[in-house]
């Protein structure tokens, strides 16, 4: 029987719209009047990694976060293993505002709708829940919120139907409200993933470090700009310590870039 490893969104599914909070896709600030933003993301190999992007109205708000595939790692029970491009499209399309609030999103695979998310709030309108639904109405799992001062969300606790805690991700945030430190727990398997951000001045990541499967730490360099100044190419260098023979850990080099193509309204 195969196992699949999915490499590049192991957390980064699990919320979709949650991911447009998430500090890897919105790094800051963006010049000009944004219609959509695509990230596509390579290693040193020229392998497609994962496809993400996000659109936006003319008022700024978020309209569509989409996921189109990803590389993964397929292994048998032989512990043969080889790498694979899986293609999917999942798209989270917000089709209602309220009060200039999301309140509900509609999330579509492969273009047949599969979710239909409802979102709540406190008197502070800030986000408290997220309940998720089939499309015949069935609750299929639940997100509960803690937020801090500002609003920013500094815990997530991930329920099944059954109201059984799968998962827990907590996030520390800086004064500018990028995010600075980010846990996720797996309650059900003991997984206990961290990850850690340093920003340069523009608000962009200048290193990073993060601890699964051994521990990783990176830097960021940005190689290409378009004509508002903002970033379009983004090389990350990598040295991750992975286990090796005789209880040893090896140390293992390498890089992944992304492109960001950006469309604007003119």
């Amino acid at each position: 029987m195969k196992k699949a490893i999915v490499l590049s969104f192991l957390i980064l599914t699990s919320t979709m719209l949650g991911a447009s909070e998430n500090a890897v896709w919105q790094q800051g600030k963006l010049n000009g009047k944004v219609k959509s933003v695509t990230y596509i993301e390579k290693n040193k190999l020229n392998e497609l990694k994962e496809v993400q992007k996000i659109t936006y109205f003319p008022s700024g708000k978020i309209k569509s976060l989409e996921l189109s595939g990803g590389l993964i790692i397929y292994q048998d029970e032989a512990g043969n293993s080889w790498r694979q491009w899986d293609f999917f499209l999942e798209k989270d399309s917000i089709v209602e505002y309220e009060d200039g609030k999301i309140i509900k999103v509609e999330r579509l695979k492969n273009g047949t709708t599969a979710t239909i998310i409802h979102y709540e709030y406190d008197k502070n309108n800030y986000l408290t829940a997220k309940y998720y639904y089939s499309p015949n109405g069935t609750l299929k799992g639940s997100d509960i919120i803690t937020n801090n001062e500002s609003g920013l969300p500094i815990k997530i606790q991930i329920y099944n139907k059954d109201g059984v805690l799968k998962n827990t991700i907590n996030r520390k945030f800086n004064k500018q409200g990028r995010i600075l430190f980010f846990q996720y727990i797996d309650e059900t398997k003991g997984v206990d993933f961290k990850e850690y951000w340093k920003y340069d001045k523009n608000g962009n990541f200048k290193s990073s470090k993060e601890t699964i499967r051994g521990n990783k730490t990176s830097t960021y360099q940005y190689t290409a700009f378009d004509k508002y100044g903002n970033w379009t190419e983004q090389v990350k260098t990598s040295k991750h310590l992975v286990p090796a023979k005789d209880n040893k850990k090896e140390s293992v080099i390498y890089t992944d870039t992304v492109f960001r193509k950006i469309e604007y309204y003119e």
